[in-house]
């Protein structure tokens, strides 16, 4: 696997089209030791900029980076086995990112969704601005899964008894309020925030483990085109 990726990369390294390598989505370490995770990424991280000199380099992190003060919310601990934080600091990681989930990770209140994912976002904006060296910061994904007719139970283990309530409204909303903290982000000098990305969209028949019955679906794709 190491021969191949290392061929892929000194092949492509000069393309346009590609925007960035992105080491390894959502990364974790079941026995909570976010320093392995740490050191495999700046091996990583290491063999690629030795290839390639050209492409910038991240990781597709959720934003775990074990805050004291809000070590209760699980998005803020390293229970995970990562440390953001850590990470970021690395020489050869040219950009942030995180993930945004409020309704699996925070609150099962509508009234909360917005409010907590401003303060996701802005929070880890003021961690790359001020601890990692105004590093970009990139929302590579966020949505809320809903139903606009009545609230359902969620279909994951780790959240039994849960319940989503958001609407396509609330939806909407927390869209609207990405698009705003992006534009704050262009209008100041560190331009912090550099890109957001929604996952995901699909059809509504489409159903796969976390996304099924297609509760994350942006809106239904017309199946004739």
């Amino acid at each position: 696997v190491r021969d191949w990726s290392l061929y892929c990369l000194c092949r492509t390294r000069y393309f346009d089209l590609i925007h960035s390598w992105d080491i390894c989505n959502e990364p974790r370490n079941c026995h909570n030791e976010p320093e392995k995770v740490t050191a495999w990424v700046k091996r990583v991280a290491k063999i690629i900029k030795d290839k390639d000199k050209v492409h910038p380099v991240t990781v597709g992190l959720e934003g775990f980076y074990g805050d004291p003060d809000h070590f209760g919310d699980n998005p803020y601990n390293m229970s995970e086995g990562v440390s953001w934080l850590d990470i970021g600091k690395l020489k050869d990681i040219d950009f942030m990112s995180i993930h945004l989930w409020p309704d699996k990770w925070k609150t099962n209140d509508p009234n909360d969704i917005i409010a907590w994912s401003e303060k996701w976002i802005t929070c880890h904006m003021a961690v790359c601005r001020d601890h990692l060296d105004s590093k970009p910061l990139v929302l590579q994904e966020y949505n809320i899964s809903v139903d606009p007719d009545r609230a359902w139970e969620v279909e994951d283990k780790n959240l039994i008894g849960k319940k989503c309530r958001a609407t396509q409204d609330t939806r909407q909303q927390l869209f609207a309020k990405v698009r705003e903290l992006m534009a704050q982000s262009k209008s100041e000098n560190y331009k912090i925030l550099r890109g957001t990305m929604v996952w995901m969209i699909a059809d509504g028949t489409y159903a796969s483990g976390t996304y099924a019955s297609g509760h994350y679906k942006g809106r239904k794709i017309d199946q004739e085109g």
